[in-house]
């Protein structure tokens, strides 16, 4: 981001070899508000500051068109974060009412490598990420009580995992593209049968296409 206002405090107001070592940012314009606080990396040249987020710090974003606003903190490359870190997104511009949280790895601003992320419906996902989307394992911690725990590609389910129903109920195999796709097994735990039974079978885009019999 090009910062406007570019340092309007420095924690102790002490310059070394003409670098900032601290400080705040703010970056205002008509659709979106950001503020910086933390470590800088930053120069005087012919009387101009030049200085941009470099180290720990804390950012504050706020977009009212998107009703966006979160706080993100960690260590910054520019305006991204990188490696360790966490965001937390709120329903208000004054950051008193949660929506949904992330903490793990960050490159380049996005979500990458291993992390948390849940939001206020209670949606939980911990696993692996890769430019901001779920790729790699992960498990997901779904509202109602039902769990899914395998591969992921593209923010969907895809590759092989097992998906549990709250009521002990699971379906063991292949997805793709979010759905129950080819060979798995189904593991039965219901009324009609005394004892849990376990049946191969075959899905297509989520529907029971084939049941090849009793394991």
């Amino acid at each position: 981001t090009k910062w406007e206002n570019i340092l309007l405090s420095s924690n102790d107001g002490k310059f070394k070899n003409n670098n900032i070592k601290k400080g705040k940012l703010v970056d205002k314009v008509s659709d979106y508000y950001l503020e910086y606080n933390g470590e800088l990396k930053g120069s005087w040249s012919d009387e101009i500051l030049t200085a941009e987020p470099h180290g720990k710090g804390v950012m504050k974003t706020l977009v009212p068109n998107d009703k966006s606003y979160a706080i993100s903190k960690g260590s910054w490359i520019g305006a991204g974060l990188n490696g360790k870190g966490s965001r937390t997104y709120f329903k208000d511009k004054k950051f008193t009412n949660k929506s949904a949280e992330y903490k793990g790895s960050f490159k380049d601003n996005n979500y990458h490598g291993f992390g948390t992320y849940i939001n206020y419906l209670k949606y939980k996902y911990i696993g692996e990420w890769k430019k901001g989307k779920h790729v790699g394992k992960g498990k997901e911690f779904i509202p109602n009580g039902d769990t899914y725990e395998g591969d992921f590609k593209n923010d969907k389910r895809e590759g092989v995992g097992i998906y549990k129903w709250v009521n002990g109920e699971s379906y063991e195999g292949k997805f793709k593209d979010g759905y129950k796709h080819g060979l798995g097994v189904m593991t039965y735990k219901s009324k009609k049968y005394k004892s849990k039974s376990q049946v191969m079978v075959k899905y297509q885009k989520g529907k029971l296409k084939k049941v090849l019999g009793k394991i």
